[in-house]
This record gives structure tokens, sequence and C-alpha cells, in this order.
């Protein structure tokens, strides 16, 4: 063999081997382009096979809306009728961080709980909500927390978006106090005159009926105010007397009705479960909403006159039952929002008590 042979084998063996290293080079590159990466690539259409290792910088603004969810179903809820309209919370902080948790901007919530971000660095991000205001909780999730997603959805308190041309990464609170269901029930408070014992005893002074109960008003007929004509909840004047201030126990399930002094029309049994006795001014009575049943009685101390003149209501006691109007019996009720105290006004003696609703 020749040295000429020779050194055009060495220099063969030179070539395949640097083929050879860039090769490796290559798939040594493809081997560590992350899982996100790839994402990213793909989401916009990109062949991580051709483009391998290449992390290419992505710009665009990640928008979204921050919201209290009142029926916490996880979706932002604007139709009247049978939903609840969420509204939107201001003031959230929204920060997106890099792939190397660097942060890439931050930016606040506006009144109507709308927010975009612009954010610095190469994508994807993590999208972090904090600053959230007191009292509330996350709602319930509609979706996963990669990615926007429909106007309505919502995710976590963190979510991975693959750029920063991303919309709908939004978040869903809620005030657990303020919680309410689709087309809940209302209660209202009547008024049937005379001894609550007497002629109209059976009459209801407490009704309970739908959200959205009723029809367009249109002429004096009954069909158009008196809908429903049938109630869950019918309590008679004959158990709890002429109430009007109303709490409600969610844990409990309980309805409060406060006693008040209205001219014409009389106080229920209290406590000791006869009329006209010292404690029927200052009784609250504590309902079953399923079954209508005064289930307890409270008695607030010092709320002792009954101004009535029980043997003739149409005259009920002249001036002295006039002014007997707001400056006896109770007036305001209201349950705390961990619905251990229930507070009640005595207007008699002009202060706020903190009842027990556990035991009375």
């Amino acid at each position: 063999m020749n040295i000429k042979s020779l050194v055009a084998r060495h220099r063969s063996v030179a070539v395949f081997t640097l083929i050879a290293a860039l090769l490796l080079a290559v798939s040594f590159s493809q081997d560590f382009t992350s899982h996100a990466q790839k994402l990213v690539l793909r989401s916009k259409g990109l062949d991580t096979d051709v483009i391998k290792g290449v992390m290419v910088p992505l710009s665009g603004a990640i928008t979204g809306r921050v919201f209290q969810d009142y029926n916490s179903n996880g979706l932002y809820d604007t139709a009247s009728g049978l939903n609840s309209i969420d509204t939107g919370v201001a003031n959230v902080t929204v920060t997106a961080y890099d792939q190397g948790g660097a942060s890439a901007g931050f930016t606040v919530t506006d009144s109507a709980g709308n927010y975009s971000l612009n954010t610095s660095g190469i994508g994807p991000y993590r999208v972090e909500f904090t600053n959230v205001p007191n009292g509330f909780t996350t709602s319930a999730r509609s979706r996963d927390s990669v990615s926007g997603a429909a106007a309505t959805d919502s995710g976590s308190t963190e979510q991975f978006v693959p750029d920063g041309a991303t919309a709908n990464v939004n978040l869903a609170l809620n005030r657990p106090e303020e919680y309410c269901q689709n087309n809940p029930s209302l209660v209202a408070s009547r008024m049937v005159e005379g001894a609550q014992n007497g002629t109209y005893a059976a009459n209801p002074v407490l009704w309970d009926f739908p959200y959205n109960a009723g029809t367009a008003y249109t002429d004096a007929t009954v069909a158009n105010y008196d809908s429903p004509s049938t109630h869950t909840l019918s309590v008679p004047a004959s158990a709890s007397g002429t109430v009007f201030s109303l709490a409600y126990s969610k844990l409990a399930r309980r309805l409060y009705a406060a006693s008040q002094f209205k001219r014409h029309a009389g106080f229920g049994p209290g406590k000791n479960g006869t009329y006209n006795d010292a404690d029927d001014a200052g009784a609250v009575y504590e309902v079953n909403p399923s079954t209508s049943a005064v289930t307890n009685v409270f008695t607030v101390p010092n709320a002792t006159t009954n101004s009535h003149d029980v043997l003739d209501y149409p005259s009920d006691n002249g001036n002295t039952g006039w002014d007997a109007v707001g400056k006896t019996s109770l007036g305001g009720l209201d349950i705390s929002a961990d619905e251990s105290r229930l507070f009640v006004m005595n207007l008699q003696d002009r202060k706020l008590y903190a009842l027990d609703p556990s035991t009375g």
C-alpha cells in the first residue's frame, strides 16, 4: 500500500468520525428538548422532528378574568332567570413565570375582574393568582389548569400556558356565606289581623316561593299575582304570630323569624306556648323549612311590653298602640357568617343581643 492510499484512508475515517459526532450531538440535543418545549412547538404547527432542540421565543398577551362564582359551578354565569349572575373581582394580582422560574411580568384585575398581561422571556409560562381578597376561597374548577379554554371556564390559582398569546386564563372565587344556588327559594313574612289564635289563626304568616316565580302583571286577575298558589313553607299565624325580620342558617337548615309589634296584628304564643304572655313580644321562632314546624323559640331579655289591646284589635289601644310601633318588641335579625351567633335588635331597651342558635 502506497503513501497516497494510506492518507486517503485516514481522511475517510476522520470524515466518518466527524459525521458520527454531529449526528450524536443532534440526537443528544433532541433528547434534551423538554416536553413543554415540544408542546409549544406543536401548538404553533411546528414539527419537533424537524426543529430539534430549538426553543422559539413567543410573544403576546395572557388574558382572562377573575370572578365571584355565586353558585360554585366553576363557570362564569351571566344569564338571568335560573342562573346566579356572577361578578368580577378587582385587585387580584396575576403573575407569569417563565420556564426558569423568573417573573415574566405581572398585573392586577380591573373593576370588572379582567386583566391583560404582556409577558417577557420565553414560554411556556406558569400563571399564578395571588392577593385574593379576604373572605374569598377558590371555587370549583370547570377545566384543567393547562392552556386557556372557553370564556366561561375557570382553572386553579396556578395555571400553565404555552405562550404569551393565550386567552381565557380565568379564576373562579367564592364567598361561602354568599353562596346561592340557581333559582333559590325566597321567604316573605305576611300579616294576619287580630288575635293570632282567633278567626284567622290558620292563615300563613310565612311563605316561600321560587326566585323565578310569578308572571308579568298585565291585569288584576289572580293568575298574574298569586303565583305560585302553593308553597312548601307555610307557617300559620297560630304558630308564630306577627313576625318580620328573618335569618337563615345554611348549616342547620333552619329559618329564624323575629316577633314584631304591628298595630291590629297580635303576637304569637312565645316560648310558654300561651298568648299574651310577657315573653311574646321578645320571641324569636326557629322554623324547619321542610316541614313548616316551629322547632324552638328564643326569648330576648327585656322585650316584655305588649301594647296591644287584646280585646279590641280594630282600635288597638289608640295612641298607645300607635306610639309602640318601632319602640317595642324586636327589630332587625341576622346570623353571623360562621352561624355561631344570632343577632337581634331589642327595640324596647335599644340593645343588640347575641343568641346561641344551638341552644336558644
